[in-house]
């Protein structure tokens, strides 16, 4: 997997687990790093970061999409989430996570503000009409590897839909997110739900993920969860 450069995010130290094969390169949320680390560590700097906690992994998702241009390859991982086909060695392919089969609006209802969901289904009708929002099962994390023009319209996709719904909310730093999702959640909520770019993005994927793969050779991969 020479071409493939498999990218760790990470918005703290953590223990890498054994067994990982391929090119990794750790991507913080800025955050410096103390430990030492088998692999190279780099720090997103990007205009999302007055939203970091918003969008999270998608911080460093983001700075990828900008800085890598030469990985035939792109994947995404987190510090305590890993594809399990990362942990062997195998050719070249396009790998997400295994779906679940939830139903995706539903899902979303039962643990945050479905309102923001089905703005987010609305802009996709409107703005990128040749995606269906009629989706099966729900593909967690942010995570996938990619051929580096599919992670790209993946991305452009993603964060073109959270640019016109944070333009919709005026969402532009963490005070804002925080103030708008107290209007929903208790107080003890808050934090927790003002990981709301991260959330979407998750939803989004999954509609990007079903339009792009739909019947379509694609390997589905399990999640290894780490202690980090």
């Amino acid at each position: 997997m020479e071409n493939t450069n498999i990218y760790i995010c990470t918005h703290k130290d953590f223990s890498v687990p054994e067994g990982l094969k391929g090119n990794y390169t750790i991507i913080t949320d800025g955050t410096e790093l103390t430990q030492q680390y088998p692999y190279p560590v780099t720090k997103a700097d990007n205009e999302l970061l007055p939203m970091k906690h918003s969008y999270s992994e998608g911080v460093m998702l983001y700075d990828v999409w900008k800085k890598d241009t030469t990985s035939q390859y792109i994947g995404i991982n987190h510090y305590r989430r890993y594809l399990q086909s990362q942990f062997f060695d195998g050719e070249d392919e396009n790998v997400l996570p295994m779906p679940f089969a939830f139903n995706l609006y539903a899902q979303y209802a039962g643990c945050h503000n479905i309102l923001d969901l089905l703005e987010c289904k609305e802009i996709i009708e409107k703005y990128f009409p040749n995606y269906s929002t009629n989706v099966v099962g729900f593909s967690p994390c942010n995570m996938a590897i990619l051929e580096h023009s599919i992670y790209d319209e993946w991305c452009a996709f993603l964060f073109g839909v959270l640019e016109i719904f944070n333009e919709r909310k005026k969402l532009y730093t963490e005070e804002d997110v925080r103030n708008y999702v107290v209007n929903y959640f208790p107080e003890d909520k808050i934090d927790y739900q003002s990981r709301l770019n991260a959330f979407l993005m998750e939803r989004i994927s999954t509609i990007y993920f079903a339009n792009k793969f739909d019947g379509k050779k694609i390997r589905h991969s399990q999640i290894i969860m780490t202690n980090g």
